[in-house]
């Protein structure tokens, strides 16, 4: 990496790119650049980069293309980083992609938006994200902004165990814990997730680990 951005740099250099940044009156040293050197650089031919910028590509999901590149920064700004195709796997087992949907839960919580985030979770949303009501989850950006946040903590809790973050993501981190002590290392929940997102990476699921 450090070499490649050794050699674009150069480029830019040869190419009156680097030489624009300065006027000709702040450039120290015996060789200060003219005028006429600058204009010429303006006419030199751009240098040809190293390499293409990464260009984003929505997945065939009946989410729209800003709301996935959206929560696909997310996803890369988080930390640790999750994935996009995970995220989308959950809103759709979750709540279908319906931004307003509203689960209500025996024990009298609730869920909400896209990725069906507990009402539980409000004081942490509280602290980290500053949200102060579980209505504001119904806004499909402060969901992803929310859910991404809470797979990014069970995927810290559990490195190396996507089974098991999902599982947390599932029922908190206790009951996911509560599982792996009982020997329960996956979950119908966590393994439809899991199958769903590596079928939008167009992987195929392991035939020998099937859905229970």
């Amino acid at each position: 990496m450090q070499e490649t951005c050794a050699a674009l740099a150069a480029l830019l250099l040869i190419g009156g790119i680097g030489l624009r940044l300065r006027s000709p009156d702040k450039v120290s040293g015996p060789s200060p650049v003219s005028v006429q050197t600058v204009s010429q650089a303006e006419n030199t031919p751009a240098p040809t980069l190293l390499y293409a910028p990464p260009v984003f590509v929505p997945l065939d999901v009946p989410m729209s293309a800003e709301l996935q590149r959206f929560a696909a920064g997310e996803c890369a700004a988080s930390d640790p980083p999750v994935e996009l195709e995970t995220v989308l796997a959950i809103i759709e087992h979750e709540s279908g992609f319906q931004a307003d949907a509203i689960g209500r839960n025996a024990d009298g919580s609730q869920d909400y938006g896209l990725m069906q985030i507990n009402s539980s979770a409000l004081p942490l949303l509280q602290k980290e994200l500053g949200i102060q009501s579980m209505d504001e989850l119904l806004e499909p950006e402060i969901n992803l902004q929310a859910g991404i946040l809470i797979l990014s903590l069970h995927t810290a809790a559990f490195p190396g165990d996507p089974q098991a973050a999902l599982m947390a993501y599932q029922s908190g981190t206790a009951g996911a814990r509560k599982k792996l002590v009982d020997g329960i290392t996956g979950s119908k929940f966590s393994q439809e997730i899991e199958k769903r997102a590596k079928e939008l990476r167009k992987e195929e699921y392991p035939k020998d680990n099937p859905i229970p």
